[in-house]
């Protein structure tokens, strides 16, 4: 597939999910996830993948950070584990204007590298880590329906 098919595909649809990182290649696991799966599962982390999973590796640079691309801001579920937020977030998610994002690794593994930011084997700058930030916040807020939102 070539860089700007890749582009329009994940700009258009949330199907390509940024789910794995590997920091130390600058590349991300894209895991194809249809509205059904985004629903069904508990967790959008490593667990989830089987082995008739379509995905692939992407270099993070040839991602589209989709600055030019409007999109709602994503609703956030904030909890300390084992306090009945997969419910809740089961029960939002039958209303079809949410679309549930359960602890994506993505985002774990950025909030790990957040904490070593000022260390010698940090492997981004803060500048860097910034603006990596503000790209997987837009693409976890890419939908499938015009009046969805996510809710991570």
């Amino acid at each position: 597939m070539s860089n700007s098919v890749f582009a329009n595909q994940f700009a258009a649809s949330p199907a390509l999910f940024p789910h794995v990182p590997d920091l130390a290649q600058d590349r991300i696991l894209i895991s194809v996830l249809d509205e059904a799966a985004y629903r069904s599962v508990s967790f959008l982390d490593q667990r989830i993948l089987t082995e008739t999973m379509q995905r692939q590796w992407v270099r993070w640079i040839d991602v589209p950070d989709l600055t030019e691309v409007h999109l709602p801001r994503s609703s956030f579920i904030f909890h300390i584990g084992h306090v009945g937020s997969t419910l809740i977030s089961r029960a939002l998610a039958e209303a079809d204007i949410v679309l549930p994002l359960r602890e994506p690794l993505l985002l774990r593994s950025l909030a790990d590298c957040r904490r070593e930011l000022d260390l010698p084997q940090s492997i981004w700058s803060d500048a860097q880590y910034n603006e990596r930030v503000e790209s997987v916040r837009r693409w976890l807020a890419r939908v499938f329906g015009t009046q969805q939102k996510t809710m991570i």
